[in-house]
């Protein structure tokens, strides 16, 4: 038994931490961790990469212009008039399904509203109805009046904080199945 006392003891051994900060660290100097990146460097690579594939978008623009230039030079407008065709057929079936979308959305917005505003609200772009429908539901908050007493108790009484500041402990302990009954109800 003592042996294995022994070795619990060995393992407990501990290292002192380093205290080296790792923002002063980089890939370069030696940082063995490859995951702690330094966000100047981080920034710097993410703004050469968009650099870049702005670069390489541009480049296929101009081949794709000079493309269409020497096709049109050699007198082949039917293959150009076949790539417009399908380029023309893609744009149209997303054109459709953007179109089919907002019909829906308008539709479930003109749902909210009554036939009055339908009328008068119908009319408008989208987004203008959108806005619309998201200021009045949010206007649409009804004041009560807090001075009157609460609907259907016994106790008459305006608040529930008058059960446990006005009235006293034997007048609560008289009236206390009407008081479980009141909390009950909300």
């Amino acid at each position: 038994m003592k042996e294995t006392t022994d070795t619990v003891e060995q393992n407990n051994e501990t290292k002192p931490a380093d205290n080296q900060n790792v923002e002063t660290n980089s890939a370069v100097e030696g940082n063995d961790n490859p995951n702690n990146v330094p966000y100047t460097r981080f920034n710097d690579v993410t703004k050469k990469n968009k650099e870049l594939l702005s670069k390489i978008a541009k480049m296929e623009e101009e081949q794709e212009a000079s493309r269409v230039k020497k096709l049109e030079e050699q007198g082949e407008f039917k293959t150009l008039n076949a790539e417009l065709q399908d380029k023309l057929k893609q744009a149209s079936t997303k054109l459709d399904y953007y179109e089919q979308l907002e019909q829906q959305e308008r539709e479930a917005l003109l749902q909210g509203l009554s036939d009055d505003d339908k009328a008068i609200y119908g009319e408008l772009d989208t987004v203008k109805l959108r806005k619309h429908v998201e200021n009045s539901s949010s206007t649409n908050k009804v004041r009560t009046d807090a001075s009157a007493p609460i609907r259907g108790n016994k106790l008459n009484i305006k608040s529930d904080d008058e059960i446990w500041n006005k009235m006293d402990s034997k007048e609560r302990q008289s009236n206390w199945s009407n008081i479980v009954r009141h909390f009950k109800k909300k």
